[in-house]
């Protein structure tokens, strides 16, 4: 797990960082809160810190607000180190966002535990933050999540000026599998179709489950040209690629509405809108299509 170390003192900085490598840590190293929050432009994942209070520039405490209020729902775990050991000392830093407090000098095997701590945390929160977030079968984003994410970028298309486009994705005849051999081989089938759906997208890009048997999927930084592409390569990879499951193989096909961002749009719900309409097209042509919302 990465860790930020910010600590004034060189031999200190050494010390502490040596000692966490040594328990298979990757260590990021700081001076002063400023030089953290430069870290963090780089290295964003990181959700643990090892902050001495006082520092120059920006301290400890300051730090630890800064963190706590610009983090988001992204969970972040920080240690406060300092000589201080008065009452009054531990409910301030705790006050400002601070998870634990260690007091110069400790032992290893005290920091060493209280690490272990942290990364538990850690690790609770960001499943139980995955699990708010993603849909308990595809594994894909989950209703609310997608909405959320295609809505912050149409904002950021409405302030950069840049392009965004959306996908709707809906399988043909859906109904017919569960019908036909059951809902654990529908379920195995809506998982296997969004693993092909993933490997076409780039890792920024982001896909949904915007309900049953529907997905939408944002592609950032996408003209229209280029979305129409990625539709047809979903397509085409879905209709090549049958599920077998347990003695079973057969074919499915989806059909797919793109629609893209327009200065002209109110708001993300009129992408979304177009987008699902494009797709209601695409079925009434014979399903296992692509339209481009007029």
């Amino acid at each position: 797990m990465k860790v930020i170390v910010a600590e004034d003192d060189p031999v200190t900085q050494l010390l502490i960082s040596e000692t966490l490598k040594r328990w298979d840590y990757h260590v990021l190293v700081a001076k002063n809160g400023l030089e953290v929050l430069a870290l963090l432009a780089e290295h964003g994942d990181v959700q643990l810190f090892l902050l001495d209070w006082q520092m120059p520039e920006l301290d400890g405490i300051e730090l630890c607000k800064k963190l706590k209020t610009s983090r988001g729902t992204s969970c972040c775990y920080i240690i406060m180190l300092t000589s201080k050991k008065a009452t009054e000392n531990i409910v301030q830093a705790l006050d400002s966002g601070a998870d634990d407090f260690i007091s110069k000098p400790f032992s290893p095997e005290e920091l060493k535990v209280r690490l272990k701590v942290g990364c538990r945390i850690i690790e609770t929160e960001n499943s139980l933050l995955h699990q708010a977030h993603h849909d308990g079968l595809t594994n894909t984003l989950n209703h609310r999540a997608i909405v959320d994410v295609l809505s912050q970028l149409w904002s950021r298309s409405v302030r950069d000026k840049s392009s965004l486009a959306v996908l709707m994705l809906d399988i043909d005849y859906f109904k017919r599998i569960n019908d036909s051999y059951g809902h654990q081989v529908g379920d195995y089938a809506l998982k296997h179709f969004c693993k092909l759906v993933k490997q076409e997208l780039r890792p920024y890009d982001s896909l949904g489950r915007y309900g049953g048997e529907e997905f939408a999927v944002c592609l950032p930084s996408t003209e229209a040209d280029e979305a129409m592409i990625v539709a047809q390569r979903i397509r085409t990879c879905v209709e090549s690629h049958p599920v077998e499951y347990d003695g079973l193989n057969f074919t499915m096909t989806v059909s797919i509405g793109v629609s893209v961002f327009s200065e002209n749009q109110q708001s993300y719900k009129e992408l979304l809108l177009d987008a699902d309409r494009a797709v209601y097209d695409a079925k009434s042509k014979g399903r296992n299509a692509v339209v481009f919302a007029k």
